[in-house]
């Protein structure tokens, strides 16, 4: 009698770990389906001249960021920290090209080269994971 009942344990705590997992897969794919919609939201906004360039750039790196943190095989998490130093390198252009003409400050123009210094340090962080 003992074995069916220790069976029976393993098997209800196995299934409401299967459960578990199921559920978390459902967010993920949930989340990740939203951060889509809201970058394709602001590009579609900063087209028509109503959302900014700042707020596509938060949207891309919000979905590149949970791309990255929800992908279980490191070469995945590899790629999308790549597309984020893409991103961030782009972005940095952006800002430079603004100090030039004065539409923004100095502050901003470090703020762009830190994030990409910590893009940058990311990736390489990964990389040693091999």
């Amino acid at each position: 009698m003992k074995p069916i009942i220790i069976l029976s344990s393993v098997l209800i705590t196995v299934a409401g770990v299967y459960a578990q997992e199921a559920t978390l897969e459902q967010i993920i794919k949930g989340r990740d389906d939203l951060l889509t919609k809201i970058h394709e939201t602001m590009k579609k906004s900063f087209d028509a001249g109503v959302a900014s360039e700042e707020d596509v750039y938060r949207a891309i790196l919000e979905l590149y960021s949970f791309r990255r943190d929800t992908s279980k095989a490191l070469a995945e998490r590899l790629q999308w920290q790549e597309q984020i130093v893409t991103s961030e390198k782009q972005r940095k252009a952006v800002v430079e090209k603004r100090l030039k003409q004065g539409t923004t400050t100095p502050v901003d123009g470090l703020r762009a080269s830190e994030r990409l210094l910590a893009a940058e340090q990311k990736l390489l962080e990964l990389k040693s994971e091999k």
